[in-house]
């Protein structure tokens, strides 16, 4: 009896904090199912409280990388005093040789860049400003800790030619990000992969498991 109460407590433990989340989806994809799951989940987990969740859809497309465009989402995360989690994920696909993301173009013929150029071109200095503050209150214990972490839903050359993995985790290593998930391999099949990136999203930014 006290195992399992424990393993309910542990199973309810819910993540309390407000959580900025960035979605940035490929206008080639036509409709935004990956990215159209994780908010419909976050959505869901939020329903109590939806004044704590802040969602911010960019279409990856030509002409519209435009950073001021996320300004009042990181101007609300800001009003917090930065306490509160971010997340960014990243649906598009990505170049089969150099691992780069999708950012403009169709299918036949389309446009990648590196995973940093893709975030400072459509988020800028407002994403280096939020990352910032949220590493300064961690690292002080102020509060929190507060998670940032960057999902891609793409395919698996972005987790597999060492290039792209080496940019990745820089991502990490300059403190910008928490974490990076990416698949890695060669295809990724959405209706096999999107449910499982759900739960993760779930897992991570509203149990505060890390």
């Amino acid at each position: 009896q006290i195992r399992g109460y424990a393993v309910r407590q542990e199973f309810i433990h819910r993540n309390y904090f407000p959580l900025l989340s960035v979605f940035l989806s490929w206008s080639g994809f036509g409709r935004e199912y990956a990215a159209d799951v994780v908010r419909r989940s976050l959505q869901e987990h939020f329903h109590l409280v939806p004044s704590r969740l802040r969602i911010a859809s960019r279409k990856l497309k030509g002409g519209n990388n435009r950073p001021n465009a996320v300004k009042p989402d990181f101007d609300w995360l800001a009003s917090l005093k930065y306490h509160g989690n971010l997340l960014v994920f990243i649906d598009t696909h990505s170049d089969t040789n150099t691992g780069d993301l999708v950012v403009s173009g169709n299918a036949t013929k389309s446009t990648s860049v590196p995973v940093h150029e893709l975030l400072e071109n459509y988020m800028g200095v407002h994403l280096q400003s939020a990352s910032q503050e949220i590493r300064r209150l961690n690292n002080n214990c102020i509060a929190g800790p507060f998670i940032r972490g960057i999902v891609l839903c793409s395919c698996g050359s972005t987790g597999r030619v060492t290039s792209s993995v080496n940019r990745l985790k820089k991502l990490v290593e300059m403190d910008i990000f928490d974490f990076v998930l990416s698949f890695a391999g060669v295809y990724t099949v959405d209706s096999l992969v999107v449910p499982a990136l759900g739960r993760f999203v779930v897992y991570i930014w509203t149990h505060g498991r890390r």
